[in-house]
């Protein structure tokens, strides 16, 4: 007989089925202590008989309801090591399925789908979602807009006229316009104040005089606008153009139907939605005809408008 495992003690749980049993004799029969523990009543007797051959005793757990037996061949009340365990297989198997539980569940959690089919699973993409209109800004709202936006304005307002520059009479008008923008270009200016949009503009304006006479105009400007890059739904811009007009207006300041005019101003959008923006616009115009007929005194003034503007 060997005493490899000698003043060594082993714990054999269920110790009186039959692979238990062969267990602790075999741990006996190498020197081991062994420490048996049984629910077989039946059973135990052929474990007792072997193992008291090698010198150990029976006794009864204190406390225990189920009365399990250990069968002990050292002295109980002494204090040991135990630092060899053979354990049932059924709890090992106990501990891998928890394992694989627990696994399983938090697999589930995570793809929150069933962990089983009967159906062989192909992999698909998913479909995309339907996505909304493509946004007119490079990145969020403010930070620029992209090369491809255009728009839709529709503004209102009224000139205060001034007699300067050669002008002989204030002239007050009152004005409504229809302009379509388009980008020209990606953001400019990237890190710097000045960071924006240039925007071509084409406008096609018309109103009446109310002082001091009432007479009709009508006309069409090119403008270049930059719009500033704030990062925030406040956009301010300046603006400038040069076209045609068709008036009434004549002398003093006028020379005749046809006339030249000028604009430039500064202005503020707020987009209250990400499309959609209130503008307030102030300009400075002049009407002349640049000197083909007489008089040629000019028109001036102060125009004020609120509008409306579409992006898309």
């Amino acid at each position: 007989m060997s005493n490899s495992l000698k003043n060594k003690v082993a714990v054999v749980t269920g110790g009186t089925s039959e692979i238990g049993e062969a267990a602790a004799l075999a741990l006996t029969e190498v020197g081991a202590k062994v420490v048996v523990a049984g629910r077989h009543e039946k059973e135990r007797h052929a474990i007792v008989d072997a193992i008291e051959k090698f010198g150990g005793n029976d006794f009864i757990l204190p406390g225990r309801c189920d009365e399990t037996r250990f069968f002990v061949p050292i002295n109980v009340f002494k204090a040991i090591e135990f630092p060899v365990k053979v354990r049932r297989k059924r709890a090992v198997r106990r501990l891998w399925l928890g394992l694989l539980c627990i696994g399983l569940a938090l697999r589930a959690h995570a793809q929150e789908g069933p962990l089983f089919t009967n159906e062989v699973l192909v992999a698909q993409p998913e479909p995309a979602l339907e996505s909304g209109p493509e946004s007119i800004w490079e990145s969020s709202v403010g930070e620029g807009f992209r090369s491809s936006a255009q728009s839709i304005t529709l503004s209102a307002g009224a000139t205060y006229g001034f007699a300067a520059f050669g002008g002989r009479e204030s002239h007050d008008l009152a004005l409504v316009s229809l302009t379509y923008g388009h980008m020209l270009g990606h953001t400019v200016g990237q890190d710097h104040w000045y960071r924006g949009n240039f925007e071509g503009r084409l406008e096609l304006f018309t109103g009446a005089q109310f002082s001091p006479s009432t007479e009709w105009l009508v006309g069409l400007t090119p403008h270049l606008r930059y719009n500033f890059a704030t990062g925030t739904r406040l956009i301010p811009f300046v603006d400038a153009g040069a076209g045609v007009t068709a008036t009434s207006i004549g002398p003093q300041d006028l020379s005749g139907t046809f006339e030249f005019n000028l604009q430039a101003g500064t202005g503020i959008q707020w987009f209250f939605k990400d499309n959609v923006a209130l503008t307030l616009e102030a300009r400075y115009i002049h009407f002349s005809c640049a000197g083909i007929n007489d008089p040629n005194r000019g028109l001036n003034g102060v125009t004020g408008l609120i509008g409306w503007s579409f992006f898309f």
